[in-house]
């Protein structure tokens, strides 16, 4: 009986010391957890630290490089609308950020040092980008400021009032002529607009052409403006001028019409630079901005009907 009794007693005491062992381990592995939530080690500081300045170092370099696509942007579109069309360079490309690559921007996301070494590189390419077209821009300002370009002098506006790209109708190349159908040389562009609007010559010079009724052109206006550059004028209404007259940029000197050769009201306008016909959209900076440029080159671009 007291073996019996011993017995029970000692399990009761197995039972209690078992239960006070797993609950002082519950409490450990507890008091354990808060204390790591509480209290970083050394390492988990130098970590947390290193992350931090590598995202603030993120978040700094992408400013940088917004601020320097937008400054790149700028100078870009000045060199290509100034030096590439009126000191004949190549044209201009219409895809402005085909050579940009995309750099995630969530705040949530992990930041790595390939992503900060990738904008890296690209503020390094910007930077020389915009260090070359700040170079070109400085010497289209030396030449105009040399004296033997006159700015006055050179195409650089929309021939037309109330322009839109829109109105724009087709460029230089080969055309399917309005009444013919089959495909022609066209050495200007048609600007898709109402009869009686009033034609601006695009550049201060002199009327050294007049035509009326002429089968092909019908009333035309060709103006020499020095330089080597001449702008014509065709398929106009009234004419306001005559041979040997001074014009300045902006000034009226026809109405459009139908006259000659065209299929519907429109003017027909050429850019010729030392003989050679040249793309008249690229003569539209001074009244265009770099969007409204980029969507007419586009309309007139792809219409491949003329109007005459």
């Amino acid at each position: 009986m007291e073996g019996k009794v011993h017995g029970n007693r000692f399990r009761q005491a197995l039972k209690k010391t078992l239960y006070f062992f797993l609950v002082s381990l519950a409490m450990s592995v507890i008091f354990y957890l808060v204390l790591a939530s509480i209290f970083s080690t050394e390492e988990e500081k130098r970590m947390s630290i290193e992350s931090e300045l590598i995202r603030n170092e993120y978040v700094f370099m992408e400013s940088d490089v917004e601020r320097l696509e937008s400054v790149v942007a700028g100078l870009e579109e000045r060199d290509r609308e100034i030096y590439h069309d009126i000191f004949e360079a190549y044209p201009p490309s219409l895809n402005l950020s085909a050579q940009e690559s995309v750099i995630a921007n969530d705040a949530g996301s992990a930041v790595t040092y390939s992503s900060a070494r990738e904008a890296a590189k690209r503020i390094t390419s910007i930077e020389n980008r915009s260090a070359q077209c700040c170079t070109r821009v400085e010497n289209i300002l030396k030449i105009l400021s040399s004296g033997n370009v006159n700015a006055c002098n050179i195409p650089s506006i929309v021939p037309v009032r109330d322009f839109s790209p829109s109105k724009a109708g087709a460029s230089t190349g080969m055309k399917i002529h309005p009444l013919y159908k089959n495909l022609r040389q066209h050495d200007g562009m048609d600007l898709v607009v109402l009869e009686q609007t009033e034609v601006m010559a695009t550049a201060d010079g002199v009327v050294s052409e007049v035509l009326r009724l002429n089968p092909k052109e019908g009333n035309a206006i060709t103006l020499d403006h020095g330089n080597g550059y001449v702008t014509r004028y065709s398929h106009l209404g009234n004419i306001y001028v005559r041979i040997g007259q001074k014009v300045s940029r902006g000034s009226r000197i026809a109405l459009v019409g139908n006259s000659g050769s065209s299929f519907a009201p429109h003017l027909h306008y050429e850019v010729i630079f030392m003989g050679r016909y040249l793309e008249p959209v690229h003569f539209f900076f001074a009244q265009q901005t770099p969007q409204q440029y980029r969507q007419t080159m586009l309309v007139a671009l792809n219409n491949g009907q003329s109007m005459d």
